[in-house]
């Protein structure tokens, strides 16, 4: 496990900043979305070979899969976090920061979930045509999550920031 030292800043100023319920509410949810995404990969016959752990997230390198466990292993996460939904009686931030966690992880944008998602239906549906398709489901992903954003939740300009920055329309991808 690789841990970018910027993590530690990060999460120091979420503690000075927000109360330590909704912090540990929320690294709980990120704990439990990997989790999920690592036994998935376990049942999948496969390996995590190493974690990194940066501010944006965290991310599992594995060697060797086929798209179709690729797929499930993206899914995996935001199940893990949906399923958070079913502690909501009792533990309502974890419930919340589950939910939110799994929603912004299902956005088609790569590097996250739906976006490997989308590249492996988009590869099997039309292998042509999968990497233009794929760039325009992005760029109005992130499109339409900065507008939304700029006129019904300005708080979320920051969100829309790191995802222009994570998609694959500022950066040349992998």
């Amino acid at each position: 496990i690789r841990i970018d030292g910027s993590v530690y800043w990060l999460w120091a100023l979420f503690l000075l900043v927000l109360p330590f319920p909704w912090v540990a509410a929320a690294f709980t949810a990120a704990l439990v979305h990997e989790l999920f995404h690592v036994c998935m990969i376990r049942i999948c016959g496969r390996k995590v070979d190493s974690i990194k752990v940066g501010p944006f997230g965290a991310a599992l390198e594995t060697y060797g899969m086929m798209p179709g466990e690729e797929f499930l292993c993206a899914l995996a996460g935001p199940a893990g976090s949906f399923l958070l939904l079913l502690l909501g009686r009792w533990l309502p931030r974890l419930a919340v920061c589950g939910l939110v966690q799994g929603l912004f992880n299902l956005l088609p944008v790569y590097p996250l979930d739906g976006g490997r998602a989308l590249r492996y239906v988009l590869q099997w549906l039309i292998p042509d045509h999968s990497e233009t398709t794929e760039k325009i489901v992005t760029a109005a992903a992130v499109m339409i999550t900065f507008l939304i954003s700029v006129f019904f939740l300005r708080e979320l300009l920051i969100v829309s920031g790191i995802l222009l920055i994570r998609s694959g329309i500022l950066r040349k991808r992998p």
